[in-house]
């Protein structure tokens, strides 16, 4: 059975792996991610142009969830699974990280996070069908490296997986 996938941060990277699995496996894939071009550039490379989407939008926007919803409904019928993969990781110590820094994880690794599901959980339950959520975060939750300093990213990316 054909899924209707959505993942976050598919422009590159993880996210544009996980969405070239799906795609091999013959689902639907809507790609997401900050920079169009970049899209353009990962759908034409996965080939299969009748079961790929696109949505350019900064995750941290609770009308990009909204956005990527509607792709996935108009072009494929609905939603099956979410992959949130997008997230931003600073490598910056402690002490230096400003306000700015710490506000752009937050809507990256946790608003994003929760809007965008929000929005997939709100066309879960209309289409009564049942489907899968998976949030992709970091081992330096759990793993942390003495020479990495990154602390305000493992700070959101906990919040994010922990909520």
């Amino acid at each position: 059975m054909t899924k209707t996938v959505i993942v976050t941060g598919s422009s590159s990277g993880i996210g544009r792996d996980i969405a070239r699995a799906f795609v091999e496996r013959g689902d639907n894939v809507v790609l997401n991610g900050r920079d169009s071009g970049k899209l353009a550039d990962v759908a034409a490379e996965l080939g299969a142009a009748e079961r790929v989407a696109t949505f350019a939008g900064d995750i941290g926007s609770p009308a990009t969830g909204s956005e990527l919803v509607r792709a996935a409904v108009e072009r494929f019928g609905g939603v099956d699974v979410l992959v949130n993969n997008a997230g931003i990781f600073g490598a910056k110590p402690f002490v230096d990280v400003t306000e700015e820094d710490l506000d752009s994880y937050l809507n990256g690794n946790l608003k994003g996070t929760y809007f965008t599901t929000q929005a997939v959980v709100r066309q879960l339950k209309q289409q009564a069908a049942g489907g899968s959520i998976v949030n992709i975060g970091t081992v330096l939750i759990n793993h942390a490296l003495a020479g990495l300093p990154a602390s305000a990213a493992l700070w959101s990316a906990r919040a994010a997986c922990t909520r």
